[in-house]
């Protein structure tokens, strides 16, 4: 601790209290100056030092001890809450990778459609020049093509766009490239998958009830007593010169060993914490029977999520043959001059729905039985 200074001032004479009497002023030594002057008192030491060890080890505490197993559990929830991200961030991935492969199939599509209407273009024409057609034909025919072409163009940039999508989920450099070459031609209908129940969500919830449970056990043991057994040891040193751990300066030490007791007075605010906590805990066990429900539903929802695409596409097939007899039967009238062309634009129209239709179903299929794996097999 720093020292410090203080002046005093005191006069050379006193008054006399009774006239022709001199009073003598016994003063210090140290405090004897002329009248006027000021004379430097120092007090104090310049540095007090101190070394302190002090341990507190408790034999008691359970509240401590739940507080251990609540940082357990709060470990294994974080781990379950990662494995359920992971899950989801498949489910996006398998969703963008079949965007993908349906995009592709429908730019095959587009190209096969642009070059069809690119044929009905040049009969309208043909017709045309032999006096047989109208210009309207030709114009039809003609935005026809050229809708076609411009659809084909825009699917490749929907292309493109899924495919940084894909690299951004899968964290894949922008200089690198990705081809899927994915066929829907490939494709059968199987047998039914077996759907498996997915716990993953079912086991994150049961660890939020157990933390629940934790902190509710927690709250009620922070009003129970602790027992510690403490040692402690001081050494101190006094020193009067500017040195901070003089070795001429002897320390001073000071230990004591004893138990100590603590007991806390319950309070209002502890009591409103236990009646939190036994509320959260509540909560948390309705979560997760509600989890549980949700886990039967969804592997149901999967199951008929498949049957459903199954159907479609089996239906959307035989409407895309009959669409595609249709069409090439009324392109033979319209050449022979039996039909307009109007009318063979709207079996075209049909055709290409249907052909995009049955894409789209059997690309479903595709991606019910990805959905399938995932929940059978969650990392």
């Amino acid at each position: 601790m720093p020292g410090f200074q203080t002046w005093v001032a005191v006069p050379l004479l006193l008054t006399p209290t009774t006239p022709g009497c001199q009073s003598t002023c016994f003063l210090p030594k140290f405090l004897a100056a002329k009248k006027g002057t000021f004379r430097e008192v120092q007090s104090g030491i310049q540095y007090v030092s101190n070394g302190n060890v002090y341990v507190d080890l408790k034999l008691f505490n359970l509240a401590a001890w739940e507080n251990l197993r609540l940082s357990k559990l709060n470990i294994e929830a974080t781990q379950s809450d990662n494995r359920i991200t992971l899950k989801n961030l498949q489910s996006n991935i398998a969703a963008n990778y079949f965007n993908i492969v349906n995009l592709q199939e429908q730019l095959k599509a587009t190209q096969q459609n642009a070059r069809v209407a690119d044929t009905l273009f040049q009969i309208a024409t043909q017709k045309y020049q032999q006096g047989l057609g109208k210009p309207q034909d030709v114009n039809e025919a003609k935005s026809n093509y050229l809708n076609s072409r411009e659809t084909a163009r825009q699917v490749e940039f929907l292309i493109i766009q899924q495919y940084n999508f894909l690299k951004i989920l899968c964290d894949i450099p922008d200089q690198d490239s990705i081809l899927i070459g994915q066929f829907i031609n490939e494709v059968e209908t199987l047998q039914m998958p077996q759907v498996l129940p997915n716990r993953l969500e079912v086991f994150n919830g049961l660890m939020k009830e157990k933390m629940a449970w934790s902190s509710y056990c927690q709250a009620r043991f922070a009003l129970l007593p602790t027992v510690s057994l403490f040692w402690s040891n001081t050494s101190q040193q006094y020193n009067t010169r500017s040195t901070l751990f003089d070795q001429d300066v002897r320390w001073i030490p000071s230990s004591f060993l004893g138990v100590k007791l603590n007991w806390n007075i319950p309070s209002a605010q502890a009591i409103a914490q236990i009646s939190k906590t036994r509320y959260d805990h509540s909560l948390a066990k309705l979560n997760t029977e509600h989890l549980q429900t949700k886990m039967e539903i969804e592997a149901k929802q999967l199951s008929n999520d498949y049957r459903k695409a199954v159907a479609q596409t089996q239906t959307n097939r035989e409407v895309f043959q009959l669409k595609r007899d249709t069409y090439t039967k009324n392109l033979s009238l319209y050449n022979a001059g039996l039909i307009g062309l109007d009318q063979v634009m709207n079996n075209y129209n049909t055709l290409v729905n249907s052909h995009y239709n049955l894409i789209s179903s059997t690309i479903s299929v595709l991606l019910a039985e990805a959905n399938i794996a995932l929940n059978n097999n969650p990392k």
